[in-house]
């Protein structure tokens, strides 16, 4: 996008000065959009608290444009914590270092997009893992959701015995 203005540029000190000239300045780049072509972004991560280790949980990740232009290029990422493993790649997303990442595209004025993705732990130890959902847009700044899920040990699992002797 580019902006562009013309002033008239005139000197009051020189009384011999009788012309003015147009300037024009362009200026490039996201950061210099107009308020108007801007937008703003929510998210909301949600999926269980609490759950038995090694069982399947869902995390769904919704965005909603909360502004008043259309939000271009929203892409969602949702990074898997350490100790958790992606159980099947969600349709239409990609699975690249351990990121979980959807190209959503655009999102109108008060539109959704809502994405999920199901993960397990990879020990049967008690263990809480939290991670981090996150959305952005090529017009609105990046936006985060936390979730937390407290996983309680599996019975037997996790749990090595000290040997008895003598």
């Amino acid at each position: 996008v580019q902006v562009r203005t013309t002033a008239t540029v005139s000197v009051s000190e020189a009384p011999t000065l009788t012309r003015s000239a147009a300037v024009t300045v362009t200026v490039a780049g996201s950061a210099c959009l107009p308020p108007e072509l801007n937008t703003t972004l929510a998210i909301n991560k949600s999926g269980p608290t609490t759950a038995r280790a090694r069982a399947t949980i869902v995390h769904s990740l919704r965005v909603t444009n909360t502004g008043f232009v259309t939000a271009r290029n929203v892409v969602i990422q949702d990074p898997v914590p350490r100790g958790m493993a992606v159980v099947k790649r969600p349709t239409g997303a990609v699975f690249v270092k351990g990121v979980v990442r959807w190209a959503i595209g655009d999102l109108g004025p008060g539109e959704s997009a809502v994405v999920s993705v199901a993960l397990k732990t990879t020990s049967g130890s008690a263990a809480t893992r939290c991670n981090i959902g996150i959305a952005d847009a090529a017009n609105a700044p990046r936006v985060t959701s936390r979730l937390c899920t407290r996983f309680a040990a599996v019975a037997g699992v996790g749990f090595v015995p000290t040997p008895v002797t003598g």
